[in-house]
């Protein structure tokens, strides 16, 4: 009886041991597999456009070089007419002399599809045409990591007269430095169309006029790593810090708007927002 006793007592401490390993295991195991989606998350990104099966563009960073959450991703007015499967001129309006560049901000969709579109500058007389133009483009949908993604371009038009009389209309896409095509993703479509605008020496849109004044761009600044020698990085390029809140990595304040390609270009810069006056 007596063994019988020392025999269960023994088989009892045994299974509550087996139990607790086997429950150390699970919630290791657990972990393991909750932590999973966030390697996967802030593992390597790679930013792709593929077209005709080719990349035309590819920047690879760790996670604190990632794209910010929900941003709107930009695309060059090159990119734009390279996945252009449908491309649409405008039509010259009848009796019009008017001629120059008509700036077309766009929205397109994981299909291809214009979703939106406004003008952003150019003759009154022409906006319409090029604007109803723009919206019949159609393109090869633009991937990010294997995803058709939502993004935001601008169609640049130029209206010009001939030396005959013959009224022509053409597609441009504006010379971009191809660093700055590498760093495209990092700025808002705004900032974005701000600097093609300079390439093409058009005059300021409305648009632009919510965050720019004197020649100087009012911005939402978010930095991989907010440090003393970032903050001494932007003041260099002639950053004027408005706000810098050391709980956040986001700093706001104004740069002169020929400099924002410089700023882009920074490695400490993450993502470039406008931030509308009040």
């Amino acid at each position: 009886m007596k063994r019988d006793f020392v025999f269960r007592s023994l088989l009892a401490v045994g299974i509550c041991v087996l139990s607790l390993v086997v429950y150390s295991g699970l919630a290791s195991l657990a972990e393991i597999v909750e932590a999973a989606p966030r390697r996967i998350t802030q593992g390597v990104l790679s930013f792709n456009f593929a077209l005709d099966g080719k990349t035309t563009g590819q920047s690879t960073s760790t996670a604190s070089q990632s794209l910010p959450e929900a941003v709107h991703i930009s695309v060059s007015s090159s990119v734009l007419i390279s996945a252009a499967v449908k491309k649409v001129m405008p039509i010259y309006p009848p009796a019009c002399r008017c001629s120059g560049l008509v700036q077309v901000q766009i929205v397109i969709n994981q299909d291809g599809q214009v979703e939106e579109a406004q003008v952003l500058s150019g003759h009154p007389l022409i906006r319409a045409s090029a604007l109803d133009a723009a919206r019949q483009w159609l393109f090869k949908p633009i991937e990010h990591v294997g995803n058709s993604i939502r993004v935001h371009g601008v169609l640049t038009f130029r209206f010009k007269t001939e030396k005959d009389g013959t009224p022509t209309v053409a597609a441009e896409a504006q010379p971009i430095s191809p660093r700055l095509q590498q760093i495209w993703r990092k700025l808002h479509p705004s900032v974005s169309a701000l600097i093609e605008r300079l390439a093409a020496k058009g005059v300021p849109t409305a648009n632009e006029a919510a965050f720019v004044q004197n020649g100087k761009a009012n911005l939402e600044v978010q930095l991989t790593n907010k440090t003393d020698a970032a903050i001494a990085q932007l003041k260099k390029l002639g950053f004027v810090v408005k706000q810098n809140s050391p709980s956040s990595k986001l700093v706001t304040g104004r740069l002169p708007i020929e400099k924002l390609e410089s700023l882009a270009g920074l490695e400490i810069v993450r993502y470039v927002s406008p931030l509308s006056r009040k």
